[in-house]
């Protein structure tokens, strides 16, 4: 039987990690713990990819991509939060319109203040968005607000890029 091992009377397995040698039971649950580790860092490594970030001196941009199957809505966020001195503009008009790729459709292609969480801390835009078949695309937009001071304020427009993938 392949994969079957029998060694000194103990039933053993191939083992995955080193195809050709038998290897016990416990030997077996030590290789699991190592896939399992493995696994979870390639996770960790795919999730940091699809974490985009800019810094300006009075505030950070960060564009978190989505990833989910074809087929099924996955939700991005793009969040802006001042620093230093400087504070969202909670009366300007927020907004983030965005470019489909083919295969790609987004629930509100233009996203206003009322769409966001907006406070003085931060602005959070939630995208929602459905990639008809698997792989990477790319949304575009164009994101403008304001951070301010006590004594200024800073309307901006940014040009922002969301990685969508569909497995």
């Amino acid at each position: 039987m392949p994969g079957l091992c029998i060694s000194t009377g103990t039933l053993a397995w191939e083992s995955p990690l080193t195809p050709g040698t038998c290897r016990a039971e416990k030997e077996t649950q030590e290789d699991e713990v190592v896939m399992k580790k493995a696994l979870t860092l390639a996770a960790l490594a795919i999730a940091t990819l699809t974490t985009t970030a800019f810094a300006a001196d009075n505030y950070d941009l960060k564009v978190k991509g989505a990833s989910g199957k074809a087929g099924e809505k996955t939700t991005a966020t793009v969040k802006i939060t001042p620093k230093g001195d400087f504070h969202v503009n909670m009366e300007y008009p927020h907004k983030l319109v965005l470019t489909t790729p083919d295969g790609v459709t987004v629930e509100k292609a233009k996203l206003v203040a009322s769409d966001a969480k907006v406070s003085k801390e931060a602005i959070e835009f939630q995208v929602a968005a459905t990639s008809t078949s698997a792989g990477k695309k790319t949304i575009t937009g164009e994101l403008k607000f304001a951070v301010c001071t006590a004594n200024e304020c800073k309307p901006t427009t940014e040009k922002v890029s969301i990685e969508v993938e569909a497995k």
